[in-house]
């Protein structure tokens, strides 16, 4: 599955929140994060 989620968005909070906190079932993450208007992207490896 791929796709983009926007920076501080609830899906994108909610992402962190979840991995973080199934850590030890969790072997890797790896999110795309987009911002309205900017071309760039920021990426969350965990």
């Amino acid at each position: 599955m791929g796709g983009y989620i926007y920076k501080f968005s609830p899906s994108h909070i909610e992402m962190r929140e979840f991995i973080e906190a199934n850590q030890s079932h969790i072997q890797s993450a790896y999110l795309r994060i987009a911002s309205p208007g900017l071309k760039t992207h920021g990426n969350f490896q965990k």
